[in-house]
């Protein structure tokens, strides 16, 4: 069964990971499985952070997932997603083009390994992981 996050409010850089850019009033749904190719599709979801205008969310097997604005690198290296050209937004206004993720996407380097991710944080506008090794 595929995993689900569920979220809602503001939505202007896919912070929610609905793969629109719609506010929601009520919580609504995101399947992080299909979108994300994460390596562990199947694993439940155990935290969700919120920055202002991004999102990462950790799976049981250590996988972390972003969405949202990367305006000021909080996603990480987009190009390193490998995420089909419909994922990347290109945005108007103050954010840079193909500066958000409008689904949640895998980010490499945080695969179940000998030293998985027990945890994140965001803030503002940054984001941090912590290992299992500390």
């Amino acid at each position: 069964m595929p995993r689900r996050l569920f979220g809602a409010g503001s939505n202007a850089a896919g912070q929610l990971g609905t793969h629109t850019l719609d506010d929601a009033h009520v919580f609504v749904s995101s399947s992080v499985a299909g979108p994300c190719n994460s390596p562990s599709a199947t694993a439940a979801i155990v935290q969700a952070a919120a920055g202002a205008n991004h999102s990462l969310v950790l799976d049981a097997a250590g996988t972390v997932l972003v969405c949202g604005s990367n305006e000021h690198g909080q996603l990480g290296s987009l190009g390193s997603l490998g995420l089909p050209s419909d994922t990347h937004a290109a945005t108007t206004g103050s954010m840079k083009p193909h500066s958000a993720v409008f689904v949640p996407a895998h980010i490499p380097g945080t695969e179940p390994g000998d030293d998985p991710i027990v945890s994140v944080a965001c803030g503002w506008d940054s984001s941090f992981a912590i290992s299992s090794r500390g």
